[in-house]
């Protein structure tokens, strides 16, 4: 399936950031970055009757596909975090019989390719030694303790522990943060992030260095003016110091243009 061109590439500058050049191909052969195809796409949700988003991220170059509002809030919480290098969510599990059926030309159920529900690319422990994969899995918390579940977390655990990776349960985020991310991603989608990111570095100083309580559309007009970034492009500029990991702002405060800018290590206990 060829899938549609990317409103925003792949960032260069957060790959740098973790001493790589291309998205990592894994153990399994599956690359990594735009060229990574979901196995269940909008088409195959439809049929299911269960999409409900096919969003687009400000930085992995590719069209996600989020089958629950749920998962569309577990992904903005991902896209946020500075230590991830890739996602890739409906990502096909391919036993030893299935890929013999399929390598001796015969065709195979969609129910014998089961997913894992979003596969996390991260750096090594430290900056130290191989990349690891983190397989992440979401379920409404009345069902954690179905029968269902039970006989299905084991499977996908051992899968994943067999090809060295961890696997653990995603929980959804507080709807303050979620809040905060939609608009955020809302600035940051405006443009490419690579682009900027030598403006968003400078501009993401000066918001560490000032102790000033003004507004963010105050604070921004200080600095806009300071930086020569045009007043059009100054909240993209700001977003992209927060995705690219300049700025670490505190999700449990309210990212409003009219409040202080609060970040993450002047959050007080």
């Amino acid at each position: 399936m060829k899938l549609p061109p990317p409103r925003n590439p792949f960032s260069q500058v957060r790959l740098l950031q973790f001493g790589l050049i291309d998205p990592p191909v894994d153990i399994n052969g599956q690359p990594g970055g735009p060229t990574f195809e979901p196995f269940l796409n909008r088409k195959t949700f439809r049929v299911r009757n269960s999409l409900r988003h096919e969003f687009h991220s400000v930085w992995t170059g590719r069209t996600h596909q989020l089958p629950s509002w749920a998962e569309f809030d577990i992904f903005l919480a991902l896209e946020a975090n500075p230590h991830i290098i890739d996602i890739r969510e409906q990502y096909p599990v391919v036993s030893q019989a299935v890929l013999e059926d399929l390598l001796a030309g015969k065709s195979v159920a969609r129910n014998r390719i089961p997913t894992f529900d979003v596969v996390l690319t991260l750096a090594p422990h430290a900056g130290v030694g191989p990349l690891r994969y983190h397989v992440g899995s979401y379920k409404p918390g009345h069902l954690l303790e179905s029968e269902r579940e039970g006989r299905r977390r084991p499977r996908e655990q051992a899968c994943a522990q067999a090809i060295g990776w961890t696997w653990g349960y995603l929980k959804r985020p507080e709807a303050q943060a979620v809040e905060n991310w939609r608009l955020l991603h809302g600035w940051a989608k405006t443009g490419g992030l690579d682009a900027v990111a030598d403006q968003a570095a400078e501009l993401a100083h000066l918001f560490r260095r000032t102790t000033s309580r003004k507004s963010l559309r105050q604070l921004l007009e200080i600095f806009g003016r300071r930086l020569d970034i045009p007043p059009a492009r100054r909240y993209h500029v700001y977003a992209a110091a927060f995705y690219l990991g300049y700025l670490s702002l505190d999700m449990i405060a309210a990212v409003n243009e009219d409040l202080p800018v609060v970040l993450q290590e002047q959050r007080r206990a």
